[in-house]
Protein backbone atom coordinates (compact mmCIF):
# COMPACT_ATOMS: atom_id res chain seq x y z
CA UNK A 1 0.00 0.00 0.00
CA UNK A 2 1.13 3.33 -0.97
CA UNK A 3 0.31 6.54 1.10
CA UNK A 4 0.10 9.79 -0.30
CA UNK A 5 -0.37 13.58 1.26
CA UNK A 6 -0.42 16.78 -0.25
CA UNK A 7 -0.75 19.76 1.45
CA UNK A 8 -1.32 22.98 0.14
CA UNK A 9 -1.42 27.01 1.22
CA UNK A 10 -4.73 28.78 -0.89
CA UNK A 11 -4.14 32.12 -2.57
CA UNK A 12 -4.48 34.87 -0.85
CA UNK A 13 -8.11 36.14 -0.30
CA UNK A 14 -9.73 32.56 -0.33
CA UNK A 15 -12.28 31.22 2.18
CA UNK A 16 -10.60 27.89 3.11
CA UNK A 17 -13.87 26.87 4.51
CA UNK A 18 -15.66 27.07 1.50
CA UNK A 19 -12.15 25.99 -0.80
CA UNK A 20 -11.97 23.02 1.72
CA UNK A 21 -15.79 21.72 0.74
CA UNK A 22 -14.92 22.63 -2.93
CA UNK A 23 -11.51 20.75 -3.07
CA UNK A 24 -13.42 17.76 -1.03
CA UNK A 25 -16.09 17.42 -3.66
CA UNK A 26 -13.74 17.48 -6.60
CA UNK A 27 -11.86 14.66 -5.17
CA UNK A 28 -14.28 12.50 -3.92
CA UNK A 29 -15.85 13.12 -7.19
CA UNK A 30 -12.70 12.51 -9.36
CA UNK A 31 -9.79 11.28 -7.63
CA UNK A 32 -12.34 8.01 -5.89
CA UNK A 33 -13.05 6.85 -9.55
CA UNK A 34 -9.16 5.73 -10.28
CA UNK A 35 -8.16 2.36 -10.34
CA UNK A 36 -6.66 1.36 -7.08
CA UNK A 37 -7.08 4.24 -5.10
CA UNK A 38 -8.72 2.88 -1.90
CA UNK A 39 -9.00 6.08 0.11
CA UNK A 40 -9.36 9.63 -0.08
CA UNK A 41 -9.66 12.34 2.34
CA UNK A 42 -9.91 15.66 2.11
CA UNK A 43 -8.50 17.91 5.67
CA UNK A 44 -8.32 21.50 6.87
CA UNK A 45 -6.66 23.36 8.78
CA UNK A 46 -9.05 24.17 11.56
CA UNK A 47 -6.75 27.08 13.57
CA UNK A 48 -7.95 30.72 12.71
CA UNK A 49 -4.63 32.07 13.24
CA UNK A 50 -1.30 31.81 10.49
CA UNK A 51 -0.52 28.33 9.84
CA UNK A 52 1.60 26.08 7.68
CA UNK A 53 -1.10 25.10 5.14
CA UNK A 54 -4.78 25.58 4.67
CA UNK A 55 -5.64 21.98 2.84
CA UNK A 56 -4.45 18.34 2.80
CA UNK A 57 -5.52 15.85 0.66
CA UNK A 58 -4.73 11.79 1.92
CA UNK A 59 -4.71 9.06 -0.49
CA UNK A 60 -4.39 5.33 -0.12
CA UNK A 61 -3.47 3.44 -3.49
CA UNK A 62 -3.03 -0.59 -3.42
CA UNK A 63 0.65 -0.35 -4.30
CA UNK A 64 2.98 1.58 -6.79
CA UNK A 65 0.91 0.23 -10.04
CA UNK A 66 -2.38 2.06 -8.80
CA UNK A 67 0.06 5.35 -7.76
CA UNK A 68 1.74 4.95 -10.95
CA UNK A 69 -1.61 5.00 -13.13
CA UNK A 70 -2.69 7.63 -10.88
CA UNK A 71 -0.07 10.08 -12.19
CA UNK A 72 -1.35 10.54 -15.65
CA UNK A 73 -5.18 9.51 -14.83
CA UNK A 74 -7.97 11.62 -17.12
CA UNK A 75 -9.97 12.15 -13.04
CA UNK A 76 -6.13 13.42 -11.75
CA UNK A 77 -5.41 16.08 -14.71
CA UNK A 78 -9.11 17.16 -14.00
CA UNK A 79 -8.31 17.67 -10.37
CA UNK A 80 -5.16 19.80 -11.07
CA UNK A 81 -6.67 21.88 -13.49
CA UNK A 82 -9.40 22.62 -10.56
CA UNK A 83 -7.26 23.57 -8.16
CA UNK A 84 -4.89 25.94 -10.61
CA UNK A 85 -4.81 29.32 -9.29
CA UNK A 86 -5.95 28.35 -6.24
CA UNK A 87 -3.22 26.93 -4.53
CA UNK A 88 0.60 29.36 -4.30
CA UNK A 89 2.46 26.29 -2.49
CA UNK A 90 2.39 22.61 -2.35
CA UNK A 91 4.49 19.90 -0.80
CA UNK A 92 3.86 16.40 -0.95
CA UNK A 93 4.83 12.72 0.90
CA UNK A 94 4.44 9.41 -0.13
CA UNK A 95 5.73 5.83 1.93
CA UNK A 96 4.89 2.92 0.93
CA UNK A 97 3.51 0.46 3.97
Amino acid sequence: MVKHLVMWKLEDGLDRAQQAMAFREQANTLLSKIEGVLKVELWEGYKSQAIDHDLALYIEFAGREAEAGYRDHPCHIQFKEFIKGKVRERVCIDTEV
